[in-house]
């Protein structure tokens, strides 16, 4: 598989028009957050295509390489588990993912941490961009990431919201064992990919759990 300014830009502008789509397709505000993961996932594509550009003819653009890692690090744990939240209706799970943005705060942090005091190394490999920063706890980093960002997928009682974790969750595995060193870059392609299926969750969600959700 050969990832490319291209596909960046092609998956950018077909999530922008997911995320058009999903924001006319809004019921109420809590659904809103839900409604612009797609919009944030094609501006995270569209710095990843112009950082594709930068590297065919030149070095690594570091500006563009911390506005991918602020998506990619410090954005998407904490807002996945809050926009999972701010529309879950199952009253029993709210704990849970208090717990869970707790925990993708805290590796927010952590990486905001080993930004701010190590450089940011990008490179080429396999296909794949490597964004490569020292002085953080990777295996405590990933755990946290993964129960944050996938992890609030899989514990929604929304049927579309679910598949969109348990997908992520295998394409993270994937990404994991075939591009360990751009995972970074990799799985936030998958990721932004399968958020198309968030306009279905908006479309096609349960009525009955639209409901709940007002309520709220």
């Amino acid at each position: 598989m050969c990832f490319s300014a291209v596909a960046s830009f092609t998956a950018a502008g077909v999530l922008a028009g997911t995320g058009v789509a999903a924001n006319l397709s809004v019921k109420n505000k809590p659904h809103r957050l839900v409604a612009l993961v797609p919009i944030f996932f094609a501006i995270q594509q569209a710095i990843e295509g112009f950082q594709w550009l930068a590297v065919k003819h030149g070095p690594p653009n570091l500006w563009l390489g911390y506005a991918f890692l602020f998506f990619a690090y410090l954005f998407w744990p904490v807002y996945i588990p809050a926009a999972a939240y701010a529309v879950e209706p199952n009253k029993r799970r709210w704990l849970a993912y208090k717990i869970l943005i707790g925990i993708g705060t805290f590796t927010s942090a952590t990486l905001i941490y080993a930004l701010a005091s190590h450089p940011l190394e990008i490179s080429v490999h396999e296909h794949g961009l490597s964004y490569f920063v020292a002085g953080y706890f990777p295996y405590v980093t990933m755990i946290g990431y993964t129960l944050a960002t996938m992890g609030a997928g899989l514990l929604s009682s929304r049927r579309y919201i679910k598949l969109f974790g348990i997908l992520a969750t295998v394409f993270s595995w994937y990404a994991a064992y075939a591009y360990t060193v751009a995972f970074a870059s990799v799985w936030c392609f998958f990721a932004a990919v399968l958020s198309v299926i968030l306009l279905l969750d908006l479309t096609w969600g349960e009525p009955q759990i639209v409901a709940k959700t007002k309520k709220r």
